[in-house]
């Protein structure tokens, strides 16, 4: 098979036939790219665009259109859910869109379509009307909580996230060298979209971070190193898990319907009551 994607990079493939690439070996290229690599999380973009690879890989990429993708796309809706059995969410709908598009958008930085198909095919509506975020009784109640946890990283990893408005697996994947005790500067380097991003750290997540610096782990640079040794689990994630220790707290605190997430819509919020315009504030929070 040639490696079209190379020649043309190299010189060695003439314009005419930019084209003929296949939608099976765009993907190939694309999850091999700086742009994938860098991205947080590939789990759900490989799986998806494994979807796409069996569903459409051997078109060639002029001939995929609007109409092509959305046709497949639809076959989605019958299609019931691996894990619970139900049919897809508008939100699972849409994040194979997503992925493809991504993939399309590539090719265009890469001179090998002009324009991207997907992005005429209308998304499905989500129900974003969730914002749930603490009062000044429940912010209070649930740091108090947080204090008394039995587990030393909460209060610290709580106070970081409505300090920055990073999403979980952005704080938590943070290492000493992302941090500037001196300054309070924090470099969020592996992030959702793939855009790193620096921000700086209240007061009291400053205070709390270089308290938690005097007794770090030894064998891991993470802020949020595991405290005991695992034994094995269907989630095989690098740092400490708090979700568990964070129900506890919001329990003891008397706080319904609040998840982690929420921390960051709570930053946002703090942000704009303190004067924040809502650029500055999505800046911050890396949308």
């Amino acid at each position: 098979m040639i490696d079209t994607l190379a020649a043309l990079r190299a010189g060695n493939y003439i314009c005419q036939k930019k084209s003929e690439m296949t939608l099976s070996e765009l993907i190939q290229h694309y999850i091999e790219s700086d742009i994938f690599q860098r991205r947080r999380s590939k789990h759900s973009p490989l799986q998806t665009l494994d979807w796409w690879k069996e569903q459409i890989g051997s078109y060639y990429l002029k001939n995929i259109s609007k109409q092509l993708i959305k046709q497949v796309w639809l076959r989605l809706e019958q299609t019931p859910s691996t894990r619970t059995g139900k049919p897809l969410t508008n939100r699972t709908l849409n994040s194979y869109l997503e992925s493809l598009s991504a993939c399309l958008s590539y090719a265009v930085e890469e001179e090998l379509i002009e324009t991207n198909p997907a992005l005429k095919v209308k998304k499905r509506p989500l129900n974003n009307s969730r914002e749930r975020t603490l009062s000044v009784s429940e912010l209070s109640a649930l740091l108090q909580a947080a204090r008394k946890s039995s587990n030393r990283y909460l209060l610290t990893a709580i106070l970081i996230s409505l300090s920055t408005g990073g999403r979980r697996g952005e704080v938590m994947s943070l290492t000493w060298n992302d941090v500037d005790l001196a300054t309070g500067i924090v470099r969020f380097r592996i992030t959702k979209n793939g855009s790193p991003r620096v921000v700086v750290l209240g007061e009291s997540a400053l205070a709390a971070l270089r308290e938690q610096s005097r007794l770090r782990a030894i064998n891991s640079d993470l802020l949020f190193a595991p405290l005991k040794t695992r034994r094995g689990g269907k989630r095989n994630i690098p740092w400490e898990d708090l979700r568990a220790p964070f129900k506890r707290a919001c329990i003891e605190a008397g706080i319904d319907d609040f998840r982690w997430h929420d921390l960051r819509h709570c930053a946002a919020s703090f942000l704009i009551m303190s004067g924040a315009t809502i650029e500055e504030a999505m800046k911050v929070l890396g949308h």
